[in-house]
């Protein structure tokens, strides 16, 4: 919640300052590195995580409309324990068999790559140093799983690692505020690798 707060704050601060040139034209080019907030792949309860990043440019075809492209990768470790029984080995059982404990470990990577369009409303807000900007990106998502397990009683035949992948459509709607002509921060909330991008912002 606190980084929703932080974004709406960049947008209001980006529509209520007041300098008078534009703040986005035509042929120019941004270039956002960010880290997600909110990952749109990984559920709780992982042991290890790579936090969401991405990046992206945009183009200026006119001095409302952007042309650009995403990319974004998150990664997760999951890992499960538990008892198992087997009839060989040495473990802590009887004549029977015996008990071992044992851990699952679950890798997953996943990324997302598209292409995107935004409007940008420089027209309607006045200042030089806020781009205010909202999209559609068109795109696939990738999805890679790998399983290994030191269970004794597993039969250990290789495990291929399991590919996903899919289509994506989202919309985002983002602001831009530069502390000089070619550097600042930013802000975007959609779907993309994470529901809540914030990051760095270059411009040329």
């Amino acid at each position: 919640m606190k980084y929703k707060f932080l974004f709406t704050a960049l947008i209001t601060a980006a529509i209520f300052s007041g300098t008078k040139a534009q703040s986005f034209q035509k042929s120019q080019m941004d270039i956002n590195f960010g880290v997600g907030i909110g990952n749109t792949f990984i559920h709780s309860g992982a042991y290890r995580t790579f936090p969401a990043i991405s990046t992206s440019f945009d183009y200026g075809v006119t001095d409302a409309i952007s042309v650009g492209a995403y990319l974004g990768y998150a990664g997760a470790t999951y890992r499960y324990s538990g008892t198992d029984w087997c009839p060989s080995g040495n473990g802590n059982g009887n004549a029977y068999g015996n008990y071992y404990n044992y851990t699952d470990t679950y890798k997953w990577k996943f990324s997302i790559v598209g292409l995107r369009g935004a409007y940008h409303f420089a027209k309607f807000i006045k200042n030089e140093k806020t781009d205010v900007y909202a999209g559609v990106m068109l795109g696939a998502n990738f999805a890679k799983s790998t399983y290994t397990t030191d269970d004794p009683c597993f039969d250990h035949v290789p495990y291929a690692a399991q590919k996903y992948g899919g289509f994506v459509a989202s919309g985002f709607l983002g602001a831009r505020y530069r502390f000089t002509d070619m550097v600042g921060i930013f802000g975007e909330l959609g779907y993309g690798i994470s529901y809540l991008t914030l990051g760095v912002n270059f411009r040329f």
